[in-house]
Formats: C-alpha cells, structure tokens, sequence
C-alpha cells in the first residue's frame, strides 16, 4: 500500500514539473522572470522541484510525514463487556 502512494505523489509532481516545464517555455527564457505571474511560477517551479527532492531522497521518512497525515483515521470501537 505504502509503495501505490509513492507512486501516485511521483506521477503527480512529474505532472506538475511537466506542465510548469511548458509554461516556462512558453513564455521564452529571457522574459521568463520579467513579469509577477512569471516570478511566481518560477518560484512554484522551484517549490516543486524541492519537494520532488526531498520525495526522492528518503521516500519512507516523506511518506510518513507529508502522506500519513492525510489518510482518514480509522476509530477503534470499544466493546461493552
């Protein structure tokens, strides 16, 4: 189970470098970081390609942290004895 979300948060943030990829060149390398809308994407780009590291350079520990917490907790019912 553990490896299915390591997969799907890698497909996803290769999605995100891929579309921010297209965006970048898009809009050409020398006026890439002349406007807010580009600084921004620039910084979100290199946001993503951080966690796409930090992801990469120990999976458990991220998957731990970040993914864990977002699973739905199951409650444990008592018996009545």
């Amino acid at each position: 189970m553990q490896w299915q979300i390591k997969v799907r948060v890698f497909h996803m943030a290769c999605s995100t470098v891929l579309i921010l990829s297209f965006v970048g060149a898009s809009a050409g390398q020398e006026s890439r970081r002349d406007t807010p809308t580009s600084r921004v994407l620039a910084t979100l780009e290199d946001q993503v390609f951080s966690e796409i590291n930090l992801l990469r350079s120990d999976p458990d520990d991220y998957a731990e942290r970040f993914i864990a917490p977002l699973k739905p907790r199951k409650t444990k019912r008592r018996g009545t004895t």
